[in-house]
């Protein structure tokens, strides 16, 4: 995988992928027979948030560094909604949840943190001023944090 991906399109195939896994939460389906497929698409969808995370902030030079950040981290936060609707009681699959898959979810969450705090750091290197923006990305920033 070392020609120049194309992160807008993944970022769009991972979150149509979340949210079908979000639809089979809302629906009557047999959970055992979803369980350990929907565990897969989930174990997929982190590696492949791994895998942007690391390409984006492995290179400082990366071009559209600051859109290519937004998208990752709105899609981290779709895929850590979609683990917590997973561990929901409600979920049709808390029933068959295991330890392990306790513990298996508990690790993507702890991953995507670990994820987002490695943007977030890479982030705060980006200029702050940006051309034609009528408020700063600092600015935008702490007006998001006191909502």
């Amino acid at each position: 995988m070392n020609k120049n991906i194309n992160f807008e399109d993944i970022v769009f195939t991972l979150n149509c992928r979340m949210r079908m896994l979000g639809d089979i939460l809302c629906l009557d389906v047999d959970a055992e027979i979803f369980l350990q497929k929907s565990m897969d698409d989930l174990k997929f969808i982190n590696g492949v948030l791994e895998i942007l995370a690391e390409k984006l902030t492995a290179n400082p030079d990366f071009p559209n560094r600051d859109r290519e950040a937004d998208n990752i981290m709105d899609a981290e936060w779709q895929f850590r909604r979609l683990l917590s609707e997973f561990s929901n009681s409600h979920s049709p699959f808390s029933a068959y949840f295991s330890q392990q898959s306790k513990e298996f979810i508990s690790s993507l969450v702890a991953q995507s943190n670990k994820r987002r705090d490695s943007i977030d750091k890479f982030s705060t290197h980006i200029e702050q001023y940006e051309p034609g923006a009528a408020v700063s990305r600092a600015e935008l920033s702490g007006l998001l944090e006191s909502v």
